[in-house]
């Protein structure tokens, strides 16, 4: 055993990509516009090949976004899984990665090949609300003639015998493979967060706090999940080698306490938001200035705000780890803005705060207060954080910060569809001094390094 708190690990993942064929708006992860990053087919295999080593793997599940846009790699992974006699092979898969017939076809017939012995189709009113049904009946066809064992996989809101408008819709869907005789899995039930908080809040009891199915114990690890860029764990595989991060593994929190645990500076309080602060944050959103270099549109009502909230927010406050700050002045404990730092690569540090309180220093006191707490923790090597060119206030925050300019770029920023350069930091905590995170870089074509910037 090589780590206690991964003894009863049986389970590996890949979230081969977040790139999607459909805008579902029951997807919990919420939108997947623009991402083109999928796991490395050599990386995977080796480290599935590693694990195997050591830990008696029954089950390997590949899902996304949508996997089959990336089908080598993923018939390369159940390959390797086949020959490490792994018992079962799972994809999860929305069945629309092409309209061609022939690549349909092929596909179907390389899954078989490959292994993969339980194919879940997720076919409901949500997926069809953007995906055409007839590719996904041809795939769903291909699949069953190939020999692969395919279990239609739906999405179910409030619970699958409630009789609301998209459960119907999902019967009548479901209907349309009678004539291929494919059983009908448990398929899931929509949680309440990202999209499905966004445009179906009204079936949700916000005042219910309700646990993530897909949470892991990090006290007792069952299943390795990695992300498309190589993230696992508290590592990333496509730097460190798999058995590394397994040996070294520390639960990241014995408690809820170190979720945004409370910072206390001279001036400030930094704290989690909670519903008592909806006005206040309100505030902060619904202001058209404040706005301007802001990845979304100022909140327009009270429920907005709550939506935001919820997803931004309470969402993270239910996981293992998570910086997600209200900053608020020590006088009065409300929130005047907020901080944050994702636990994710690229660890983006990001922050906004009312006009009022501009220029006074107050968010570099609180940029410099989470960046001590992030470097105590130890477990982000580095922090990135990026601004609009026009935005020198911004950038001024993360050079008092300790942040140091790497390189710039151009991107069609969405969701408002403006033509924007963006300037990108970076400070290391425990990563290589002479590490460049270079995720922008590589996703978007024009990019450069501006002189005289530090």
């Amino acid at each position: 055993m090589m780590n206690e708190y991964l003894k009863n690990l049986d389970r590996i993942e890949f979230v081969v990509t977040m790139a999607c064929t459909g805008r579902c708006i029951h997807c919990s992860e919420g939108d997947h516009e623009g991402y083109t990053e999928h796991i490395d087919a050599d990386v995977a295999v080796e480290a599935i090949r590693k694990v195997c080593a050591h830990y008696p793997i029954r089950t390997l599940m590949t899902f996304g976004g949508e996997p089959l846009l990336y089908p080598d790699t993923i018939c390369r992974i159940h390959a390797a899984a086949t020959d490490l006699g792994i018992s079962k092979r799972q994809v999860i898969t929305n069945g629309y990665f092409s309209k061609n017939r022939e690549r349909i076809e092929k596909v179907a017939m390389d899954l078989a090949a490959s292994g993969v012995n339980n194919l879940l189709l997720s076919v409901d009113a949500f997926h069809q609300e953007t995906i055409p049904l007839e590719p996904v009946l041809y795939f769903a066809e291909c699949a069953v003639k190939a020999g692969i064992p395919v279990k239609l996989s739906p999405a179910w809101l409030v619970s699958r015998e409630d009789d609301n408008p998209y459960n119907v819709r999902t019967r009548q869907i479901l209907r349309e493979f009678d004539s291929l005789q494919i059983p009908l899995g448990s398929g899931n039930v929509v949680f309440p967060s990202g999209n499905a908080l966004k445009y179906l809040g009204e079936y949700f009891d916000t005042n219910v706090e309700e646990s993530s199915p897909y949470e892991e114990d990090p006290l007792d690890v069952r299943t390795l999940s990695f992300a498309p860029n190589g993230d696992v764990l508290n590592g990333n595989v496509c730097r460190t080698d798999i058995l590394e991060i397994i040996r070294t593994y520390r639960p990241s929190v014995t408690g809820t306490e170190l979720n945004s645990p409370e910072l206390v500076t001279d001036r400030l309080i930094l704290r989690k938001f909670t519903p008592a602060d909806l006005e206040a944050l309100h505030l902060i959103l619904s202001d058209e200035e404040v706005n301007v270099f802001l990845p979304w549109f100022p909140m327009k009502s009270l429920d907005e705000t709550k939506a935001f909230y919820e997803s931004r927010y309470a969402e993270k406050y239910r996981q293992p780890r998570a910086y997600a700050y209200a900053v608020c002045l020590r006088e009065n404990n409300i929130p005047i803005g907020y901080i944050a730092v994702d636990t994710k690569e690229p660890y983006e540090l990001g922050y906004g705060l009312r006009k009022e309180f501009w220029g006074r220093g107050i968010m570099t006191e609180a940029a410099k207060a989470l960046i001590a707490q992030v470097r105590k923790d130890g477990d982000i090597p580095y922090i990135t954080a990026t601004h609009d060119a026009k935005n020198l206030r911004s950038g001024r925050v993360m050079q008092k910060a300790g942040m140091k300019y790497c390189y710039s770029y151009h991107e069609f920023w969405q969701p408002k569809g403006i033509p924007v350069v963006f300037r990108m930091y970076q400070l290391n905590l425990s990563a290589d001094e002479s590490f460049v995170c270079n995720v922008y870089w590589e996703r978007f074509e024009e990019h450069f390094i501006e002189e005289g910037l530090s």
